[in-house]
């Protein structure tokens, strides 16, 4: 399709958004990750597709994503039910990782950089789906390494527009954490995330010139109204009828998707 291959139509450029926004939604609320991922990415062709520079495209593509997984962050939270036992101290850190990001964002400024490290946590996130970690019952992350996953688990998915689901819940089980209490809090580091995430998108690209039209700092509001509605309700189906989907084949499909997008997106740089 044109979107992928670069093309500016504005029809081209919408259908885009609306499948990125159907395909975030899906693995959402299949697997329970991947939204920011897809999001992210999808949002940075579409900028390059419009004309913008790398430094100007991954920034907007970041911000936006953050605003539209708010939502869906939002609802994950609500909808889990997990038991809080040793959890705030890890919570607490992993704020401390988003603090750190928001700083270092607001010192160094959008770059090419960004790019990078997104590919970097996109490619981790693919491994981390296809890893099965034992069931276990523990406190999860403990002492200096635990708490450096902890910050890390915060710090990444901030620099990189993404709500952390994808790379946190697989991380604190590999510490022992129990699978639900790891995604419940996975669910509220997302929160904190995605809303710190928007306003230092919105803070840090207001007075920035030649982004598109009806953009505020680097969130595009045009792009919001597009996917984030159909994120949100592709999310809720897709969770109701998860038990009916096959998640192996999707969990392959999610890795085929984000890779190719990653790819796409290097390419676009460099080409």
């Amino acid at each position: 399709m044109e979107f992928f291959s670069g093309g500016n139509d504005l029809g081209t450029l919408g259908l885009g958004l609306l499948m990125a926004g159907a395909a975030a939604g899906l693995f959402s609320g299949v697997l329970g990750r991947g939204a920011g991922l897809i999001l992210v990415s999808a949002l940075f062709l579409v900028a390059r597709s419009a004309g913008l520079t790398p430094e100007r495209a991954i920034p907007l593509a970041i911000g936006t994503s953050f605003l539209s997984l708010l939502p869906l962050t939002l609802s994950t939270l609500a909808a889990q039910k997990f038991e809080r036992a040793g959890t705030r101290g890890l919570l607490g850190t992993m704020v401390a990782g988003v603090a750190a990001a928001a700083a270092i964002l607001a010192a160094a400024g959008p770059g090419a950089w960004q790019i990078a490290v997104f590919a970097g946590a996109a490619l981790l996130a693919v491994v981390l789906t296809f890893v099965r970690w034992d069931e276990r019952t523990g406190p999860g992350p403990r002492g200096v390494a635990g708490g450096a996953t902890a910050f890390v688990c915060g710090l990444l998915p901030a620099l990189t527009g993404l709500s952390g689901a994808a790379l946190t819940t697989p991380a604190l089980m590999q510490w022992g954490m129990a699978r639900k209490q790891a995604a419940g809090l996975a669910a509220e580091i997302a929160v904190v995330i995605t809303a710190t995430g928007a306003v230092v998108a919105l803070a840090s690209g207001w007075n920035v010139h030649g982004l598109p039209q009806y953009s505020y700092g680097y969130i595009n509001l045009l792009a919001f109204g597009v996917v984030a509605p159909v994120a949100f309700g592709t999310n809720l189906i897709a969770a109701h009828y998860a038990d009916m989907l096959e998640a192996r084949k999707l969990r392959v499909l999610f890795a085929a998707f984000v890779v190719f997008s990653v790819v796409r997106m290097v390419w676009s740089v460099a080409g």
